[in-house]
């Protein structure tokens, strides 16, 4: 008989360390050597945000200004590709590709106006219908010993970019009408010299301001010279082609960042590395300057974002702070020791309706700007390269937030109080 109960027991101990066992915790996502690897939370959403939809995406990306909205559509650029999602439900529109792009981050530039993308890497240059997908217009620099930033810039009726020559001893400023991009005028140019004081030429983060009371327009942005270590910032007119001021070696460090200068309210602001500075655009006089509070090289690869409910510019550079500072004085409105720390490809925050969302490495986050609290903070549970990078798009009509990590798209409900 005790033999029989011994036997009943351990048939049925396996089933009872079975029920009585908590759930297996879900795998670090640093053991996941390729994707999908777990599904709770399923590899296709975001954490536990309410993710509307997802779409899986091929070969990752890198940059920034990647996710774009007009109209309904989200236009989401990777690698030399362009896909076309309607933005209340992920339908495909359209894909776009080029055999004579290669992998590397493009910038993306939308004209609203004439419904078309334009997309840089390097010395080649296409236009893309937004509608159709189809190519409009394409242009290769093929000038020799010539190359040309990665980046460009749609200011106005023009297209801006910088031609440089390959031993850094000469750059062009030049533009082309956005809709001919084959016929370039040279707007401005730096030559290495005692002008640069032997820095390498290059000139980077153009803008445009309109001089309201002259109607000038002024072409802002910066010689970008990190090799060896110069940066200097110029204000150039367009009608009269002359520089109206300019600022030469703006901080210690010589570095600074390679994303479009902000204008707004009659002034420009730039973010040098380790300190956010702020320009008035009629005389060139330093209005403030916001040092980092380690003054470390923070502010790096990021733009500028405006938070409207606290009247405030959002800086979250590469550093685990972040800061909200007033427009007109630099006065830190909210700072945040430790926001998380961004990689070089994570983006720029974004705001809307109250609240800042950014991304620092694979997380997601959305803050009261106000105050500062924490709404939430998700992480991609892809892989070990599952960063989240470039921009996070906002679909305002729709309540929708865009984020790519390299593997998926994610059309995201906005935080409701």
């Amino acid at each position: 008989m005790k033999n029989s109960i011994m036997n009943i027991v351990a048939s049925l101990l396996p089933l009872l360390l079975f029920i009585s066992c908590e759930k297996d915790p879900l795998p670090d996502p640093l053991d996941c050597p390729n994707p999908p690897c777990i599904d709770e939370p399923p590899p296709s959403r975001l954490g536990v945000l309410d993710t509307i939809w997802s779409v899986y995406f091929e070969g990752g990306y890198t940059g920034t200004n990647h996710i774009e909205l007009i109209d309904g559509v989200v236009y989401f650029s990777y690698g030399a590709k362009i896909d076309a999602y309607q933005s209340s439900t992920g339908e495909k529109l359209w894909s776009w590709s080029d055999p004579v792009f290669d992998r590397k981050a493009l910038s993306l530039e939308l004209c609203m106006e004439e419904l078309m993308a334009t997309l840089q890497n390097g010395s080649r240059i296409i236009q893309v219908n937004l509608k159709t997908g189809i190519t409009l217009n394409s242009y290769n620099q093929n000038i020799n010993s010539w190359g040309a930033n990665a980046r460009g810039s749609l200011l106005g009726d023009f297209y801006y970019y910088t031609q440089l020559k390959n031993d850094r001893s000469h750059a062009n400023l030049v533009r082309s009408h956005k809709n001919d991009l084959q016929n370039w005028e040279i707007v401005y140019d730096l030559v290495q010299g005692e002008d640069t004081r032997g820095s390498w030429a290059n000139m980077e983060s153009y803008n445009l301001w309109i001089n309201p009371n002259n109607g000038d327009s002024v072409l802002v942005f910066q010689h970008r010279m990190a090799v060896p270590n110069r940066v200097d910032v110029v204000a150039f007119s367009l009608n009269t082609r002359e520089i109206l001021w300019r600022h030469n070696d703006v901080n210690t460090s010589g570095n600074s960042n390679h994303q479009q200068m902000l204008v707004m309210n009659d002034k420009a602001y730039i973010m040098a590395a380790e300190v956010v500075i702020a320009y008035d655009m009629f005389t060139g006089d330093v209005v403030w300057e916001h040092f980092d509070r380690n003054r470390t090289i923070s502010f790096m690869f990021h733009k500028f974002e405006y938070a409207e409910s606290i009247d405030a510019l959002i800086v979250k550079g590469a550093s685990p702070r972040l800061y909200a500072l007033d427009p007109e004085t630099g006065e830190e409105k909210l700072f945040i020791e430790d926001a998380g720390a961004n990689s070089v490809s994570a983006g720029s925050p974004s705001y809307y309706n109250g609240i800042v969302y950014y991304i620092t490495g694979s997380y997601f986050h959305a803050m009261r700007a106000s105050t500062g609290e924490m709404l939430w903070k998700e992480r991609s549970f892809m892989n070990t390269n599952s960063r989240l990078n470039g921009d996070i798009g906002i679909d305002q009509e729709n309540g929708l937030l865009f984020a790519a990590d390299g593997f998926y798209l994610y059309a995201i409900r906005m935080h409701e109080d």
